[in-house]
């Protein structure tokens, strides 16, 4: 995968150079920006992961000024690529899957370039003359994981059902849905494939409920699309997260309602009070929350 993150690395590069017309002067330095998911952390085992390393390391390897700048789980990006783009930055690397806010706010800022780390073959019509991007052949990654996915069933006895979780269906996901279902037919004509989408990015436990309705199903093979780690893994960090923020909010309640009676100035002993029951309405939520998503 260390070939995946300096692939992108010369990507980016080029797509600054090309995109910038090569005005990399002693005049003025290159400002280019990269916008990406909340969460997202340089990694080599992730699409989006392997963006964001690519344009670290070519930051550090070339001479320009480089932002980065996160899409909230509740923003729709055009927040953060119109605050580059009225900064003045020359290059804006879109490194979320909007394709048409990333024309919309492009058609606003004519002056600027935009680049999509993941962009449609077949995206929205009138495309901006100031918007490029590359394309991924996913569609190749999932055939693979389909058809590898289809012997591992074809070793159980009985009915023969597959799965795959995803996100949102968007082209870029659904890149993966095509690949990975036509892989599995060849491997195994017989073979039931489900697909079933989060319709979320930022939340590993609408995954994790997915994945666990299809297994539910008879799947005996569940395969990640859009997580950006294993849903049920991340479940179970939540699971245990949780868990052990409820136990310290509980031992801290029990403390202050240990302690209340040591305290004799008023104030305080009404402070130690009223802590307490703030520190049992805290472990209650994390209680209602493992039980809403177990």
């Amino acid at each position: 995968m260390k070939r995946g993150t300096l692939a992108v690395a010369a990507l980016l590069l080029a797509a600054c150079l090309a995109a910038t017309g090569g005005r990399a002067t002693a005049k003025r330095e290159l400002r280019i920006g990269f916008v990406g998911l909340s969460g997202t952390v340089p990694s080599k085992r992730t699409l989006d992961g392997q963006s964001l390393a690519g344009f670290l390391q070519a930051e550090r390897q070339h001479d320009f000024q480089g932002r980065v700048v996160y899409v909230g789980p509740t923003q729709d990006g055009a927040g953060p690529m119109t605050l580059l783009a009225r900064q003045k930055y020359d290059l804006i690397i879109v490194g979320i899957p909007r394709i048409d806010i990333a024309y919309t706010v492009a058609r606003k800022f004519p002056q600027v370039r935009f680049f999509m780390t993941d962009m449609a073959r077949q995206g929205p019509p009138h495309k901006p003359k100031n918007v490029q991007g590359a394309v991924y052949r996913d569609e190749e990654a999932g055939y693979l994981a389909g058809y590898l996915a289809a012997l591992v069933e074809s070793r159980r006895p009985g009915k023969h059902v597959i799965s795959a979780v995803g996100g949102i269906p968007f082209e870029g996901v659904n890149r993966w849905t095509v690949g990975y279902r036509a892989g599995a037919k060849k491997a195994d004509p017989a073979v039931a494939v489900k697909i079933g989408y989060s319709s979320d990015f930022a939340n590993p436990a609408k995954c994790r409920r997915v994945a666990l309705r299809q297994l539910a199903e008879g799947s005996g093979v569940v395969h990640k699309m859009a997580p950006r780690r294993d849903p049920m893994a991340v479940a179970n960090d939540t699971h245990r997260l949780t868990e052990k923020m409820r136990h310290a909010f509980s031992g801290l309640q029990h403390r202050l309602r240990e302690d209340v009676d040591k305290v004799d100035e008023p104030h305080l002993k009404a402070l130690f009070e009223e802590s307490a029951e703030v520190m049992g309405e805290l472990a209650q939520t994390f209680e209602d929350y493992q039980r809403k998503t177990n």
